[in-house]
């Protein structure tokens, strides 16, 4: 394939570094396509889902471990496609796509292979309606159908409703992205008005009587978790100068974490379906904003220690595979893990995190290794 040519504004990008490190928030690791922290928050995110699926649910907030992953995806596929168009001078849409399917693609479909398999112990035969949901990414709204209510047992693999709620995403962003990249500041209000929007409608279905699961999983009521990852990215990247003039954003890291533990401690319910959502997004764009900020960065030493930004590359497999613990050990005790006594929970929980990283390992090494690649030849900059 021949090499992209390099975009008229590529010098002045180059010449812009030096002066960039000046400010309190330095967005040149960002810019190099490095972003500090990542990996770690990526681990502490699956790390909170695993926990509240072991049993720990009610002590952790395991669904916000989902909304991270959907801001750290927001956030970092904008990064990449913002540098693809500083180098390149535009992005290429058929590559974005290609190189989605060859990183969710292969794992995803050893996985359901495998599960299927392995379900056979304690799970029985899955449906074919579950094989067709998990690959058309729609595990989101099949699982909304298959409530008691409408007499459908429990779907198969219903930690996929997420990459359903991604996929939907990515379908329409990198349009998007080609259409308003040159006019960012058309861009981020764009972002602010769609997030405003979902705050309304995610309202709007509560009052009129929808269940508060359909505003935790279906696609139409959270795209903003994403998007306001894109936002960030945005920010971060064509307006760290108007940023930096904004004094009180060096506290932006313990500010975000403060205003997370607030939309944590609120319990009425309609917050949580609605406003909830909202909330952590503005709490995440805080604390990436704060991590490029001196505080951020020596913050971002905890986050980026080995064994967090090892845990951070298997996350996707870890995410994949954490369920199937909980589905065999609860067979073979027969009796969900949230009823067992703490200490059985943290013995059993801590068994499957080893259990599942080490599955997780096996994914990387034989499957997601074998087509880095092949995904460098689109564009990627991901390494083994």
């Amino acid at each position: 394939m021949a090499a992209p040519k390099a975009s008229p504004q590529a010098p002045a990008f180059a010449g812009r570094m030096e002066e960039e490190r000046s400010e309190f928030l330095d967005v040149s690791c960002l810019k190099a396509g490095e972003i500090p922290g990542i990996d770690g928050m990526r681990a502490i995110s699956v790390l909170l889902v695993m926990l509240g699926h072991y049993g720990f649910g009610r002590l952790l907030p395991g669904g916000f471990g989902v909304t991270a992953f959907f801001f750290i995806s927001g956030f970092l596929i904008t990064a990449l496609l913002l540098r693809e168009a500083s180098i390149c001078g535009t992005i290429s849409i058929r590559n974005f796509y290609i190189r989605r399917f060859l990183r969710l693609q292969p794992e995803l479909f050893a996985y359901v292979a495998l599960s299927a398999l392995l379900g056979l112990l304690y799970l029985g035969i899955p449906r074919i309606a579950d094989f067709a949901a998990a690959f058309l990414y729609v595990t989101n709204y099949y699982e909304l159908m298959a409530k008691p209510e409408f007499d459908l047992a429990e779907v198969r693999w219903p930690q996929l409703w997420s990459l359903a709620v991604e996929e939907h995403y990515y379908l329409t962003f990198p349009l998007l992205f080609a259409a308003l990249f040159r006019s960012p500041a058309r861009f981020v209000k764009a972002g602010i008005i769609f997030c405003a929007v979902l705050l309304v409608w995610r309202s709007l279905l509560i009052w009129s009587g929808v269940p508060g699961i359909y505003t935790y999983i279906a696609t139409d009521c959270r795209l903003d978790s994403i998007a306001y990852g894109c936002i960030g990215a945005l920010l971060l990247w064509h307006f760290h100068a108007t940023l930096s003039s904004l004094r009180w954003l060096r506290f932006a890291l313990p500010l975000g974490i403060a205003v997370l533990a607030v939309s944590l401690s609120v319990r009425l319910l309609f917050i949580q379906d609605t406003v909830r959502y909202s909330v952590q997004g503005i709490a995440l764009l805080l604390i990436f904003v704060g991590l490029f900020t001196p505080l951020g960065r020596s913050a971002a030493v905890f986050l980026d220690a080995p064994a967090l930004r090892w845990m951070g590359r298997m996350s996707y497999a870890a995410y994949l595979w954490h369920g199937e613990w909980a589905y065999a050990v609860e067979h073979v005790l027969g009796r969900e893990l949230h009823t067992l006594g703490a200490g059985a929970m943290a013995i059993l929980a801590a068994a499957g995190c080893a259990v599942t990283f080490a599955i997780a390992a096996l994914s990387h090494r034989f499957i997601y290794r074998r087509v880095v690649a092949l995904r460098r030849r689109f564009g990627s900059h991901a390494t083994a």
